[in-house]
């Protein structure tokens, strides 16, 4: 499907769907479309079309395609209520339209936040396949170091800049991805070659890429500048997300109120007490505290050991532990750590100490995390599961700080449920949305 068809495609989708919802709501409100109402209909039909379109451009449903379905759903549902009320207004003003009826518009409205987003979840489906047929090749200073990529995308090249100026029109029409190891001249070669083109281009961000991403144009006397945005929550925000974390937190605590009391139980019969488990992080600032988990393991489990990390099968998990693992309800009284303000619902994850000393040793920029509260999730969680490289997570969790809005929390809280009622093997198939947004950084 060519490009120019596909971005016409998806919106006039929009429209027959919508105005197939009121249809069918005629059909089966009043078995047909008498003359009276229909006219009614006809003279509210444009406001419809014309307000599903604008609310859609204003939920990004054109421009961010590939998003989990809760955040689609949330953004056709919203759109639906959106039309129905406006709608609703217009044919009150409009003496013609009156004749149209209400229950049809309450209806239509309700089919319309069904058809978006099966119609949108079907669209991203067929266009991803095409879009991933397409091969894709890796510019890099250091072609022999990469690790295999997802199953998905058809990397069949690692190269040099010199081998991929060498053969620059063989590689028209390739899925291109920049390696941050490239020097600026190469980069700056790259986007403008892209540019020019019109080809795919993607860059894996360094750290001056990530807080760029999240900075505003501006200007010094008649010279433009970029004012580089700090890796902190700005202050409008932070008062929003502490109250947001406050609410969400306090009322899973009560949604959650027979867990509390149920999993102690099961733990105690199983193996005994302690049923929580204490375990010290690194917070915010770089400050100590201790964040609380259901116990899962052993007692003791750590005494001949020391710290380390449970893996797949691990004898050391109880049968309980397994259970609990499996449906996360072993973090519930972080949603404690939450209320007491040493961690956020979303954020980076909290690390051992001795684990963020030998990180920071190889990554200086790995505490730049701390700049934050650590979360419960967090983008590196939701997109990084299928891929483990503490670079890779590490990106995911600056990007999250360079770009953070309230509006970033909630899409992320809606991808972790979606993860948590809908678990599939990452590695090989990992979700449909996963496997575009891990592709975000692209420049046209």
């Amino acid at each position: 499907m060519r490009r120019g068809l596909r971005i016409w495609l998806l919106p006039i989708g929009d429209v027959v769907l919508t105005l197939g919802a009121y249809l069918l709501a005629f059909l089966i409100r009043l078995r047909g479309f008498p003359e009276y109402n229909w006219s009614g209909f006809l003279q509210v039909a444009p406001l419809i079309v014309v307000t599903t379109l604008l609310l859609l451009v204003v939920y990004n449903q054109y421009r961010e395609l590939h998003r989990p379905f809760l955040e689609v759903a949330a953004g056709s549902v919203l759109t639906a209520i959106g039309t129905t009320l406006i709608a609703g207004v217009g044919a009150y003003l409009d003496v013609e339209a009156r004749s149209f009826p209400r229950s049809i518009l309450l209806l239509g409205g309700i089919m319309q936040a069904v058809f978006l987003p099966t119609w949108r979840v079907w669209f991203v489906r067929q266009t991803k396949r095409e879009y991933f047929r397409r091969p894709a090749v890796i510019v890099t200073m250091s072609p022999e170091r990469w690790a295999p990529f997802p199953k998905y995308i058809r990397v069949q090249q690692r190269v040099t800049p010199e081998l991929f100026w060498a053969q620059e029109a063989h590689f028209r029409g390739y899925l291109v991805v920049m390696d941050s190891d490239l020097p600026g001249s190469e980069r700056e070669r790259l986007m403008e070659w892209a540019a020019t083109t019109q080809n795919d281009l993607y860059l894996i961000p360094t750290l001056h890429d990530l807080m760029v991403h999240g900075s505003r144009f501006s200007k010094l006397g008649d010279r433009p500048v970029i004012a580089v945005r700090p890796l902190v929550v700005p202050i409008e925000y932070r008062w929003l997300k502490r109250l947001f974390d406050l609410v969400v937190a306090g009322c899973l605590v009560v949604l959650f109120s027979p867990a509390f009391v149920l999993v102690p139980l099961a733990i105690m019969l199983e193996s005994g007490r302690p049923v929580l488990y204490r375990q010290t992080r690194v917070g915010e600032g770089g400050r100590l505290f201790e964040l609380y988990k259901f116990r899962s393991m052993v007692v003791d489990a750590e005494r001949e050991t020391g710290p380390v990390v449970a893996v797949p099968g691990d004898a050391r998990v109880t049968r309980v532990g397994r259970v609990l693992r499996l449906t996360r309800l072993d973090e519930l009284p972080q949603l404690f750590n939450v209320l007491k303000g040493d961690m956020s619902l979303v954020g980076p994850r909290p690390e051992r100490p001795e684990l963020v000393e030998q990180i920071a040793e190889e990554q200086p920029n790995f505490r730049l995390r701390e700049l934050v509260r650590p979360g419960l999730t967090g983008l590196a969680q939701v997109m990084g599961r299928y891929l483990t490289s503490p670079d890779d997570k590490l990106r995911y969790d600056l990007a999250y700080i360079a770009s953070y809005s309230p509006w970033m929390d909630v899409r992320i809280l809606l991808w972790t449920v979606q993860v948590m009622l809908f678990p599939q093997e990452w590695v090989d198939s990992p979700p449909e949305w996963v496997q575009q947004l891990d592709w975000q950084a692209t420049i046209r």
